[in-house]
């Protein structure tokens, strides 16, 4: 209990204690394990998912789950809980890359401005200049680790923008209420106008003919992956009669990421 005592002394000759935790003592405030763990996942998930003001509030909570994950060892689920963040990660499935870093207070004033519905002033750093805005965020993006800010602008002749927050050199919240785009939807932007997906062009009717593969890890057509994980909702699959191949037929919008889909798959796609 050495983490949880601020302070020792003795009176009369009897030794005391005083805890800087009182949370910690056994009450019926004291938080549970379960919640210890998940806050503890949180803690380790959401420090970009989160404003920084929403954050930075959860942090005694954070603390609270750390000690409480250490302290009551004869607890079974605290000790299984000890070691669920060892137990657990999560792979993008692109190549590893180190990402650029995010300045914290950039972090901080974006978020806040999200947050709170107010306007950015930011310097943005481009291939070979640095630019000033003045816009109004309405959305942020992970995308594979790589963060973009959606900005929008009534007074520019494109009314949306991307920004990687990396990039982002300075950012000033304005005391203005921030101006929305009511046709907006972040869901319908990601999905349907795929504006992450790079150079995406007008929508097509994708055929493909899948194959099984053969060599040093032979892959029947019905283990390939695109049985299992969609192009688009309509997606259609008809096997050959010696079931060595399929025909998938879907709707799908052309771009740099589905040129490299392909191309990864190109030993079992035609």
């Amino acid at each position: 209990m050495s983490g949880l005592v601020g302070c020792v002394g003795k009176t009369r000759g009897t030794r005391w204690f005083k805890t800087d935790a009182t949370k910690m003592l056994p009450s019926d405030e004291r938080m549970s394990a379960n919640l210890a763990v998940a806050l503890s996942a949180l803690e380790r998930v959401a420090h970009r998912q989160l404003p920084f003001a929403v954050f930075s509030e959860l942090e005694p909570k954070f603390k609270e789950a750390a000690a409480t994950l250490s302290f009551d060892i004869n607890n079974p689920v605290v000790k299984h809980g000890r070691t669920w963040a060892s137990k657990i990660a999560r792979i993008d499935g692109t190549q590893p890359v180190i990402f650029p870093p995010i300045d914290d207070a950039v972090y901080r004033t974006v978020t806040d401005a999200l947050l709170r519905d107010r306007k950015l002033s930011f310097r943005y750093r481009r291939a070979t200049s640095v630019a000033q805005y003045d816009m109004s965020p309405q959305a942020l993006v992970d995308r594979a680790g790589v963060f973009y800010v959606v900005m929008w602008a009534s007074t520019r002749p494109k009314t949306r923008y991307l920004f990687r927050l990396d990039r982002m050199l300075e950012a000033l919240t304005i005391e203005e209420p921030a101006e929305h785009d009511s046709a907006f939807d972040l869901h319908t932007y990601i999905n349907s106008e795929k504006a992450f997906n790079f150079f995406p062009e007008p929508d097509v009717e994708l055929r493909l003919r899948v194959h099984s593969v053969s060599g040093a890890k032979p892959r029947a057509a019905s283990e390939h992956m695109l049985n299992e994980f969609r192009l688009h909702d309509d997606q259609r699959i008809v096997y050959a009669p010696d079931r060595q191949s399929f025909e998938l037929t879907a709707i799908v919008k052309p771009s740099v990421m589905l040129r490299q889909f392909l191309h990864s798959h190109a030993d079992s796609i035609e």
